[in-house]
């Protein structure tokens, strides 16, 4: 029991200032923004304060080598209630015995949380949608998971705001490219106008060095 209310104290601690204590991005972060890449959705761990996440729209959740698709942060919660009953049990258990998932609301009192769990007979009961996000990254280091090691991928932008963004990318595709052209248009023209100072011509092409002797 002490050692769930040290390890509660310390996941608050780290959640009031989770830059502080964690590198925004990890190893598992980047293997899934590579597998999953995209020029419109963005990859993103938890280390961060609700209001860097809840504008974006979550689409899929990874955590220890699962990934869930999701529709909401309210689901990604659910998603990582159901993640430690399957991989840590006992945590779940101990959690609820030591009364720190009064959040957690049983339909009938009397079932055991997993039984419970495993009949949907549970609701999460929480005050906000930033609070949902709070006691997602709380679940997700008590049951030993740092923040930057859990992933989700988002969509920042609605399909008006992708529109202008696509033909903002598009246009500076554009005009790399045209700057690549003028480029190397510009050295086409300057090596035709100058043929004794490409490699290989004038009089250095006609030396050929004297033969070895010993």
């Amino acid at each position: 029991m002490e050692d769930l209310i040290e390890l509660d104290r310390q996941a608050r601690e780290w959640i009031a200032a989770p830059h502080a204590f964690f590198k925004a991005f990890s190893r598992t972060a980047r293997r899934f923004q590579h597998q999953h890449p995209s020029a419109r959705l963005r990859t993103m761990t938890f280390v961060g304060a609700p209001e860097e996440f809840l504008s974006s729209r979550p689409l899929q959740f990874h955590v220890w080598e699962n990934t869930t698709r999701v529709r909401s942060w309210e689901e990604v919660l659910s998603t990582v209630v159901a993640a430690v009953a399957r991989a840590k049990p006992r945590l779940l258990l101990d959690l609820d015995r030591a009364g720190l998932l009064p959040w957690v609301v049983r339909a009938d009192p009397s079932l055991d949380l997993l039984e419970a769990l495993r009949q949907a007979q549970v609701t999460l009961r929480l005050d906000s949608l930033a609070e949902a996000f709070r006691k997602t990254q709380w679940l997700l280091l008590m049951a030993g998971v740092k923040l930057n090691e859990a992933v989700v991928q988002v969509d920042p932008f609605t399909d008006e705001q992708w529109k202008v963004r696509e033909a903002q990318i598009e246009a500076r595709r554009a005009e790399q490219k045209r700057v690549l052209r003028e480029i190397d248009l510009a050295r086409k023209q300057w090596a035709d106008a100058h043929p004794e100072e490409q490699p290989g011509c004038g009089d250095g092409a006609k030396w050929t060095p004297e033969p070895f002797t010993f």
